[in-house]
């Protein structure tokens, strides 16, 4: 009878270590799939993230690829009619009506000196009858910034709020490209485009084929 509860003692025994290997068996088949699912969650996010630059990179490139062409389209487009307007006056009106369709602008305005050096809007387009208004009787401060340099000047939301700050207070105009008109290396006029919102992807920030254009576009109206 001892040897029969001996071994009824040495089978219940046998059987908890079975269960018990069983369960270590479990818990690390567990352990190891909860790696494998954690690598390939990681696997799956570096792959994702690569996927968003790329395809960020890609539509900064078709950006720049059709700011190029609007570029281009838009100075064929004037070689011809400033080669058959020979009313200075109209030209500025067609070439900022031109731009603020061509290039996505919001607003234009071509600034000329009078005969004491100061500055007035002549040309504006993109604004409503009661800003041109105000801005056509107003005296348009210019910042020594863009009297003394023969290039193009561009600010966008990068830039502190307190650069060239009267300009863009004065044009309602806080994304611009202001580029001289200069004859005989004196800037006779300034002419300033830009936008009123910086938003992805139709109105994105100006950019330095935007500024090439416009500075080309003034080189033509100063020709």
């Amino acid at each position: 009878m001892k040897d029969r509860n001996q071994k009824v003692i040495h089978g219940s025994g046998y059987l908890e270590t079975r269960k018990s290997a069983a369960g270590a068996d479990l818990d690390l088949e567990l352990r190891e799939l909860r790696a494998e699912v954690s690598y390939l969650r990681e696997r799956a996010e570096v792959t994702l993230a690569r996927m968003l630059k790329l395809e960020a990179a890609a539509m900064r490139r078709r950006q720049e690829l059709g700011q190029k062409r609007r570029g281009f389209a838009l100075m064929a487009e004037l070689a011809v009619t400033m080669g058959k307007d020979s009313d200075f006056d109209r030209v500025f009106v067609d070439v900022a009506r031109r731009i603020n369709s061509v290039l996505y602008m919001q607003r234009t305005a071509v600034l000329m000196a009078d005969e004491r050096g100061r500055f007035r809007a002549t040309v504006l387009q993109g604004y409503t009858p009661e800003e041109e208004k105000e801005i056509a009787n107003s005296i348009i401060p210019v910042d020594r910034e863009l009297l003394e340099s023969l290039n193009p000047v561009m600010v966008t939301g990068k830039d502190p709020l307190e650069r060239l700050q009267e300009l863009r207070k004065s044009l309602l105009l806080p994304y611009f490209i202001a580029a001289p008109v200069v004859l005989h290396n004196e800037s006779v006029g300034i002419f300033v485009t830009g936008r009123l919102v910086e938003q992805h992807p139709y109105m994105p920030p100006l950019a330095v084929n935007d500024m090439e254009t416009v500075q080309a576009v003034s080189a033509y109206l100063a020709a």
